[in-house]
């Protein structure tokens, strides 16, 4: 519920990434599985949005907006909000134009919001990072 939240608040906002949704993740797995979890995401949405790219090239809307769907749940898991609403709201069939142009805009805002999303990771494993993962041995 909380991330649905989110990425519903997600419109008026300007934000890419949730950063705090993604440092609660961190905590609550470690950032070793965290890593591995974005290397799984990062070859999910390659293919999602190269299906969502075929699907808009062969003019198949039903296929383009179901894609659009599994990708919004995809992004909104890993707090990449702005990605996340806009692949929902094309879901809703708010395309407004060639499927094929917001296809690759779409695929492109993955693409920046993957990379914020890796970039959040590796300041997540410095130091204070470490001070939580210390923290947590030593209540076990």
């Amino acid at each position: 519920m909380k991330i649905a939240m989110k990425v519903h608040l997600a419109s008026n906002s300007t934000q890419l990434v949730d950063r705090e949704l993604l440092r609660e993740l961190v905590e609550a797995i470690g950032i070793d599985d965290y890593r591995l979890l974005l290397d799984s995401l990062s070859g999910e949405v390659d293919i999602l949005t190269t299906d969502l790219l075929a699907k808009a090239a062969a003019n198949e809307e039903r296929g383009f907006r179901s894609g659009a769907h599994r990708l919004a749940g995809l992004l909104a898991q890993f707090g990449a909000i702005e990605a996340a609403t806009e692949a929902e709201r094309l879901h809703h069939g708010e395309t407004g134009g060639d499927l094929q142009r917001l296809a690759a805009s779409l695929r492109d805002l993955c693409r920046a919001s993957l990379t914020t999303i890796m970039d959040v990771c590796a300041t997540l494993g410095q130091p204070q990072q470490h001070h939580v993962v210390q923290f947590a041995r030593a209540s076990a």
